[in-house]
């Protein structure tokens, strides 16, 4: 009887930590930052040079987003939070969305090739389309499905009204570019993972000077009261 009692234990004990483990795994992709070292928020402003926006350029505040369209945890933002933050900020004026690729150092054909594919579609004007469009694929997406992306990425394109041949020219030329330069950016402001936002106020000049960093997923009301004190701040000083 001791002995079963005492095997009973010893697996409740096993699920427990291994539950607990699951836990502070998963915590850590939506807080993350505590436990990372992080580069210094730059002190200049930066710019936003051939960076995807949307919004009013007269919006007050900019929230700069790098994401992978093959990261689980950027498609639980995309799901979960960017539609309130899209509704009540981006929509109405007051935030200045802007879009950065971040593939990192990733030997992922796929996440490469769907960057491109975005870039590319937003060279026809259809970026947030694709933006949409590759996200909810990823939900459904059951493997890659070919060295560069393959069949499904252009059928997403056809879908949405995307020249072909424009389309294929662009996915090795100025959509790889594109998908470069995000990622170069990214790097100089320390970004580790996707996704990770940058929040800041943009100067008359339309650059954005840094005030927040945050790593990994974060829930709708939470960034929403991260911007709205941000917002506040930025029209007691005007």
């Amino acid at each position: 009887m001791n002995r079963r009692f005492e095997t009973a234990i010893s697996i409740f004990m096993c699920v427990v930590t291994v539950g607990f483990a699951w836990y502070i795994v998963d915590k850590a992709y939506i807080h993350p930052s505590s436990v990372r070292v992080h580069a210094p928020l730059p002190k200049d402003p930066i710019a936003l040079d051939e960076a995807v926006t949307r919004g009013l350029p007269s919006a007050k505040i900019a929230l700069i987003e790098y994401a992978n369209f093959q990261c689980p945890f950027c498609a639980r933002y995309a799901k979960e939070t960017w539609p309130t933050i899209e509704e009540r900020y981006i929509r109405t004026g007051k935030v200045l969305a802007v879009y950065r690729h971040y593939v990192g150092h990733s030997t992922d054909a796929l996440a490469w090739s769907s960057a491109a594919a975005a870039a590319c579609a937003g060279e026809q004007g259809k970026f947030w389309e694709m933006h949409d469009a590759l996200f909810r694929r990823y939900e459904t997406q059951t493997g890659q499905d070919g060295a560069d992306g393959g069949s499904q990425i252009r059928q997403l394109s056809r879908d949405l009204g995307i020249t072909p041949s424009t389309f294929e020219r662009c996915l090795t030329g100025t959509g790889r570019r594109a998908v470069l330069i995000d990622v170069g950016s990214g790097v100089s402001l320390g970004v580790q993972i996707s996704p990770t936002l940058f929040i800041g106020t943009i100067q008359p000049d339309g650059r954005v000077r840094l005030s927040k960093r945050i790593e990994g997923t974060v829930p709708a009301q939470e960034l929403a009261a991260i911007l709205d004190a941000l917002l506040t701040a930025a029209a007691a000083g005007s």
